[in-house]
């Protein structure tokens, strides 16, 4: 589990599968220094990805504008698509 804090910088509105999913993109000062993005750069990724899951759509995040900060507690990591990601499952937490 990992607390992570970034900022946003790509987001896709909610939408519906078998539960809702929510997909945003990250980076934080990490990702965003310049060794980092040499590094990054050959594997084609400059940021984190972050998916948010759950039964209810109001508790999905809404992201106002590209820029906005995410705090994101406890979250768990996941590999898709040979890609590492964050997963938030948002099960009854309204």
């Amino acid at each position: 589990m990992y607390n992570v804090i970034g900022v946003i910088v790509d987001a896709v509105y909610p939408y519906k599968k078998t539960k809702d999913v929510c997909s945003l993109r990250i980076i934080d000062q990490t990702i965003n220094s310049f060794a980092a993005r040499e590094e990054m750069s050959t594997f084609g990724t400059q940021y984190v990805q972050v998916q948010f899951f759950s039964n209810k759509d109001k508790e999905m995040p809404i992201v106002t504008r590209v820029g906005d900060i995410l705090r994101l507690y406890k979250v768990q990591t996941a590999t898709w698509n040979s890609t590492k990601q964050f997963n938030c499952n948002l099960f009854g937490q309204s």
